[in-house]
């Protein structure tokens, strides 16, 4: 008995850990990070839209806008710089109840020549709204400036 409860173990850990991770909580900023990039390289429409929030996947037409952002993304990644993430989060009774983080990706190089920064917008917890949990938004600025004209795919909450 004590083996097959094993066994079960076993499979739905590796379930867990070979299934698309959609909570960016799961996943450190680097992994989060490169997950994104690996998406655009590989123009991986389902991959990137599993990384959205509930809300977003239900209530915005991502098809569309990642449709889009993959005609302005050209080439493979080859070079890019983690800037770091930025957020925030709100404690109640000593509890985290909110927890957002912005992921900027800068200097990234395409083997095509051209230069993006990517900024991911998403809650890592939020209390009230569960259904939030994933990125909301990604922005993606053709050149290395912050200034320079964007794509945004979903919206930010």
């Amino acid at each position: 008995m004590k083996y097959i409860a094993g066994v079960v173990i076993c499979i739905i850990a590796i379930i867990t850990m070979t299934s698309c991770k959609s909570v960016p909580k799961e996943m450190g900023v680097n992994e989060y990070s490169k997950e994104v990039l690996r998406c655009f390289d590989e123009e991986d429409v389902d991959g990137l839209k599993s990384l959205f929030c509930e809300e977003i996947q239900n209530t915005h037409n991502l098809d569309e806008d990642i449709k889009n952002a993959l005609d302005i993304y050209q080439g493979k990644t080859i070079s890019y710089k983690i800037i770091g993430g930025t957020g925030g989060e709100t404690v109640e009774n000593g509890k985290i109840v909110l927890k957002d983080e912005n992921i900027q990706i800068g200097e990234i190089k395409t083997d095509t020549g051209n230069e993006y920064v990517i900024v991911i917008y998403s809650y890592v917890i939020n209390e009230e709204y569960p259904n939030r949990i994933g990125i909301s938004a990604i922005d993606i600025f053709m050149g290395y400036e912050l200034e320079a004209d964007k794509i945004t795919v979903g919206k930010v909450l």
